[in-house]
């Protein structure tokens, strides 16, 4: 009986190590490549993924507007979506922001995969080694009609608890040189604290959703989509200024219970392995 009750302790663990795995998935590059198919990476800006660490991929953009496409797993109701751009690290994709605040398919799809393009400029810039980041904040975590702000908290939301990353190393055959860029770029696009923020998109012929919305530039949601601190148009750019230690407590909450349950596992075995 002992080794019994000891054997399905086991395949509880299992289990729940299996799922826990499964389900911690949700957003990821398609286009271009990602550094890794993982859609489960919960820390700021990249998951810890090194930024173009051996073997990784590496796609080179032509500047000007490129239709990207990126990848939802699991689809979270009103969760938007952010785009930025980073030069020859991962430590300034808040300072060069191409596309925020890009609402949410909530339409049923068939499969558990839900594919976005989304048009985006890509800066006419000369970098062989850029990198963009897919930032996707689980706003359907958050009571409706409150806002969360990502990446650290504004003076007037909390930080997104939940958040989703994915990021893409990419070479851009512009012209300008990085220093001169970087002296002079501006975001024009809306930034602020995030809601729960959606729009209908089309489903087109290869099975990937466009955004049926027409606009000059950039998509604004609309106002009953809009927090206290928000802006149609930034000036500066994002308001949000990076830290190292964004959204770190997600993956080590995570980390930590997936330890705890790989202990109890163990523990388990030993006592099996005791009854022989």
């Amino acid at each position: 009986m002992m080794k019994s009750s000891s054997l399905l302790l086991i395949v509880l663990y299992f289990l729940v190590l299996t799922s826990s795995t499964m389900v911690d998935a949700h957003a990821r590059w398609k286009y271009p490549t990602p550094r890794t198919s993982d859609s489960g990476l919960k820390s700021y800006p990249c998951g810890g993924i090194e930024f173009f660490g051996n073997g990784q991929s590496i796609t080179t953009l032509q500047p000007g507007k490129q239709t990207l496409q990126f990848e939802e797993t699991i689809s979270h109701t009103g969760a938007p979506f952010r785009i930025a751009l980073s030069i020859d690290s991962d430590s300034n994709y808040d300072s060069f922001i191409l596309i925020d605040h890009i609402p949410h398919n909530d339409a049923t799809e068939s499969s558990s995969l839900k594919i976005y393009q989304y048009e985006v400029t890509i800066p006419d810039i000369d970098c062989p080694k850029c990198s963009l980041a897919l930032t996707n904040p689980m706003t359907d975590k958050i009571a409706a009609g409150t806002c969360c702000a990502y990446p650290k908290a504004s003076s007037s939301s909390p930080q997104c608890g939940s958040v989703y990353h994915s990021c893409a190393n990419i070479v851009i055959k512009g012209k300008i040189p990085v220093d001169q860029f970087k002296a002079n770029y501006t975001y024009t696009g809306p930034c602020g604290d995030y809601q729960r923020e959606s729009a209908t998109w089309v489903r087109q012929s290869d099975s990937s959703w466009k955004l049926s919305a027409t606009f000059t530039n950039f998509y604004v949601p609309p106002t009953s989509q809009q927090c206290p601190i928000f802006n149609s148009t930034c000036a500066t750019g994002s308001k949000r200024t990076s830290t190292s230690t964004a959204n770190t407590n997600n993956s080590s909450s995570l980390r930590g219970l997936h330890n705890v349950m790989l202990i109890g596992f163990v523990v388990a075995l030993i006592s099996v392995i005791g009854l022989f």
